[in-house]
């Protein structure tokens, strides 16, 4: 997936899984898919300005540090996009519950919102 299309494309299925997994009371998985939901528009993001994108997670985590930096990004997106991926590893590596309920929510908005926003950059960069 090295083209911004295609990574931009691979958010929004992770976005709809989170959203159901989270509706069928499987948080741990929902909290994995909201995070691949943010780290693909993200992907997608930096395909759109650099070209190329980081191969690491903390690739990512760099880049969306530096927009914060620069007054691009949010700090509350970042700071979702960090819990989501605690949440992520906490659920997976130690088999540990993920957020709650209220930041759950809050993270998957975060995701669409994220989403939205690297789509209308990918459309005003094209036009």
């Amino acid at each position: 997936m090295s083209s911004f299309p295609d990574a931009i494309q691979a958010a929004q299925p992770h976005l709809d899984a989170a959203e159901f997994c989270f509706d069928h009371d499987r948080e741990g998985l929902s909290a994995s898919e909201g995070y691949y939901a943010m780290f693909h528009a993200i992907r997608a993001w930096v395909l759109l300005e650099e070209g190329e994108a980081p191969g690491t997670h903390k690739g990512m985590g760099l880049f969306v540090h530096r927009r914060v930096e620069e007054n691009r990004l949010d700090e509350r997106l970042r700071d979702h996009f960090h819990d989501a991926k605690a949440s992520r590893e906490r659920w997976h590596y130690e088999n540990l519950g993920p957020l709650p309920t209220a930041e759950m929510l809050k993270m998957l908005k975060a995701a669409e919102e994220l989403i939205g926003g690297v789509l209308i950059r990918g459309r005003s960069s094209s036009s």
